[in-house]
């Protein structure tokens, strides 16, 4: 996915924006938020992003200024959506200027927003059509990662969903597609692989297992297992330890 930078002083901008609006549908994702263009160029630095929505009015250091050094900076290129509750054009001429390639005012408008987007990822995938090829492999690959690292927790597709900024159903549609499962069934899984490991190399009990790999009660692991493999999880101890 492309990356989005959102620069605005206030807080409500920075963490409504990233919620608010679906970005992965026309294949973007909120890398990071700043509250000035000291803290944007920063965060430039680490993220590397390839839009940036930027406010004009900010303390320490205003956008306009934040615009003259990236304009002269390694990442010139990167593309700037403006947002402002000032609609001076004095402003806009000056941020087209040094780059920008759009002005929004506050409050936004999603039809908008979601115009510029669909013009810049065109442009962006002309650039770079190897990242336009697989838009939803990103968010895939995030959702796994998510899930190796939470499956010993109560995990929900609307928190992945949620901590990804994504809505559940498009979240759930990109994975199927890309991972040939749901997220459900990868969860399950996962949770499986990690009841064998613990079987095999440790003498935990079926319940205490059941625990540490995300499951309620240890009748829902037996009966999980049984399913996954054929087999209840004492009998795949006993049977792995047969092996050995």
């Amino acid at each position: 996915m492309y990356r989005v930078l959102i620069v605005d002083d206030e807080t409500t901008i920075r963490e409504q924006l990233p919620v608010a609006f679906e970005w992965a549908q026309y294949g973007f994702e909120v890398a990071g938020t700043a509250a000035n263009g000291m803290e944007a160029m920063a965060a430039v630095e680490k993220y590397t992003p390839d839009l940036i929505l930027l406010d004009i009015r900010m303390p320490v250091m205003d956008g306009l200024t934040f615009l003259k050094w990236l304009h002269d900076s390694p990442w010139r290129e990167t593309k700037v959506l403006i947002l402002t509750g000032y609609s001076e054009f004095d402003y806009a001429i000056t941020a087209m200027r040094y780059g920008a390639m759009g002005y929004l005012n506050k409050p936004l408008d999603e039809d908008e927003i979601a115009e510029y987007l669909n013009e810049i990822a065109r442009e962006l995938s002309r650039k770079n059509p190897e990242r336009a090829s697989e838009p939803g492999s990103d968010l895939a690959e995030s959702a796994k990662r998510y899930i190796d690292t939470h499956y010993m927790e109560p995990v929900t597709v609307g928190g992945i969903a949620s901590a990804l900024f994504v809505t559940p159903a498009y979240l759930g549609q990109v994975f199927q597609k890309k991972m040939n499962t749901t997220i459900r069934q990868y969860l399950m899984s996962v949770r499986i692989e990690r009841a064998k490991e613990l079987l095999e190399k440790t003498s935990l009990h079926v319940y205490e297992i059941a625990g540490r790999v995300g499951f309620s009660e240890s009748k829902y692991l037996v009966a999980c297992f049984q399913k996954e493999t054929g087999y209840s999880p004492v009998a795949w101890r006993r049977m792995s330890q047969e092996k050995k």
